[in-house]
């Protein structure tokens, strides 16, 4: 059974709100929400499900204008990998990407739907670089006082 990791970004600073400029609050539309989920353990050389799930107050977004991925290896912002995801039903937008070899690498979304457009960012690993992290962790343990 694969565990998704979820990761639960509501990007204020980055939404744009365009159009009516009323001075009811009835008139600001709900902040559209993009939450990333990524498969807990990923391998190089296999193809991988990343997805995000968009919505609004709740509600599915069935109908954002652009649904991006951003891919980069950790350090190589410059070289990263812009990929457009489709939508696969139920707010949910996905693609399939394998990763040739071992690192952390990091994914943005850029959502733009209901004329606001948000960018979550996560960070995951891809095969054994994830032992480095627990062994900080373990560090960080003998700095109590």
């Amino acid at each position: 059974m694969k565990k998704l990791t979820h990761f639960f970004v509501i990007a204020a600073a980055v939404i744009f709100f365009t159009g009516c400029q009323g001075g009811k609050a009835s008139d600001v539309p709900e902040m559209v929400e993009a939450e990333i989920m990524i498969p807990e353990k990923m391998e190089a050389g296999e193809s991988h499900e990343l997805k995000v799930r968009v919505t609004q107050g709740g509600d599915i977004v069935q109908d954002a204008s652009i649904v991006e991925f951003e891919i980069w290896e950790s350090g190589s912002k410059e070289d990263s990998e812009m990929i457009k995801a489709p939508h696969d039903g139920k707010g949910i937008y996905k693609i399939d990407k394998t990763f040739d070899h071992d690192g952390t690498y990091y994914v943005q979304t850029h959502v733009t739907a209901k004329d606001m457009h948000v960018m979550p960012k996560a960070s995951f690993t891809i095969g054994q670089a994830e032992e480095h992290e627990e062994e900080q962790t373990e560090s960080e343990h003998h700095h109590h006082h």
